[in-house]
């Protein structure tokens, strides 16, 4: 995520991870500008907490992320661990995503898209109602998108960058295809991508709560 050079996460200008989305739109600045070289980076953001100066009984212990969503770590975490991130991790799908963005930008995949949906946040719990949708491209354009929440078409043949529909209390997982686009690597969090023998269309899925909407009346 860009980081503001004197007030950092508060910056306005700040962006969080936003499931993959701010990812791709700094590796569109890369297939457009198309350097010889590419260093692929990021910043181990150690707490900066001297030696013996750490968390739990023998004070060995260092943070090296104090917000998920701002941070820049990409290296693969345990899905279901808990530790100083919280409980959860991203898996493979920061390394799976390179992958995917390398084969593109070396010519491997030409023809490809990538595709990322940038809110709600993946596992967020988020208040009771509209629904906010928004998501980023790498590659080849879309002709049109498709949008899926628990498996029921939502609205489909759509152009745009967002959406906003209802959705009820209670978990929910949505799907957003990328319509007429070639997608050669899956994106699992659990595993390590390997290329698809058939192109597919491109898709992004993500899974959220909505908190129940509260009646003052009956708190």
């Amino acid at each position: 995520p860009p980081i503001g050079p004197t007030t950092g996460w508060l910056d306005k200008n700040a962006m969080g991870r936003r499931n993959g989305a701010t990812y791709l739109t700094e590796w569109n600045v890369a297939l457009k500008a198309r350097p010889r070289f590419l260093l692929i980076n990021q910043w181990n953001e150690f707490a900066g907490q001297k030696d013996g100066q750490g968390y739990g009984p023998k004070h060995d212990g260092y943070g090296d992320t104090y917000s998920i969503e701002l941070s820049d770590d990409i290296e693969p975490t345990k899905l279901h661990g808990c530790g100083y991130r919280g409980c959860g991790g991203w898996g493979y799908y920061y390394m799976n995503l390179t992958r995917a963005l390398m084969a593109l930008y070396r010519g491997e995949t030409p023809d490809a898209t990538l595709v990322a949906l940038s809110a709600p946040l993946e596992g967020a719990t988020i208040p009771s109602g509209p629904v906010h949708l928004g998501w980023t491209l790498a590659g080849a354009p879309a002709k049109s998108f498709t949008l899926r929440m628990d498996g029921r078409v939502m609205v489909q043949d759509y152009h745009g960058e967002d959406y906003r529909m209802a959705a009820g209390p209670g978990s929910h997982t949505v799907t957003l295809t990328a319509n007429g686009t070639r997608s050669y690597f899956d994106l699992p969090y659990d595993k390590l991508a390997v290329r698809r023998s058939k192109a597919l269309d491109a898709t992004s899925t993500i899974h959220f709560s909505v908190r129940p909407h509260l009646n003052p009346e009956k708190r």
